[in-house]
């Protein structure tokens, strides 16, 4: 058999399928980072929640109070714990929204990845057909190659048989 050609595009396949493989390493990484944006999303808006819990609790508890005759200066510490939560349910309110914009860069970087990982395929699957195609043509030539060798040596055998049969008459 003739010698085995190897494929001249063969580096081009290897850095296809390492863009590949980062571009799915770099999916999984975006989607880590959006679980954990989302996660803290959340926890942000049960601390929200927490925060208006506490207001309600303390605003009732004024009211209890107040409705006693307690101290003024009870009353007031009451009603500064309450502008205390106010003030903590706003910046509460504020990192809610910062995190909602974490969340959605998260999103739009997984997209982007998404995106980059498809290019990535399309582009490994392109050179892998081409490199199937490269190899199916070098097998037929191998094949013509065999049948013009095997051709040859059927007539070099034919006329040297037919050399023989003119030389014993």
């Amino acid at each position: 058999m003739l010698k085995k050609k190897n494929y001249r595009l063969e580096i081009v396949v290897q850095l296809r399928e390492k863009a590949k493989s980062e571009a799915l390493s770099f999916v999984d990484i975006c989607r880590q980072k959006m679980e954990q944006a989302k996660e803290h999303l959340r926890m942000c808006e049960e601390n929200v929640e927490r925060c208006l819990s506490q207001q309600n609790t303390n605003s009732e508890t004024l009211k209890t109070e107040f409705d006693k005759s307690l101290q003024t200066n009870r009353l007031l510490q009451f009603k500064n714990y309450g502008y205390e939560l106010k003030r903590r349910e706003s910046e509460l309110r504020e990192a809610v929204l910062d995190q909602e914009k974490v969340v959605e860069k998260t999103i739009v970087e997984l997209e982007i990845a998404l995106k980059n990982l498809v290019l990535a395929t399309k582009e490994l699957k392109a050179i892998e057909k081409h490199k199937e195609k490269w190899v199916e043509q070098k097998r037929n030539e191998a094949v013509k190659t065999e049948q013009k060798l095997n051709d040859e040596i059927g007539m070099i055998l034919f006329q040297r048989n037919k050399l023989e049969k003119l030389n014993r008459k």
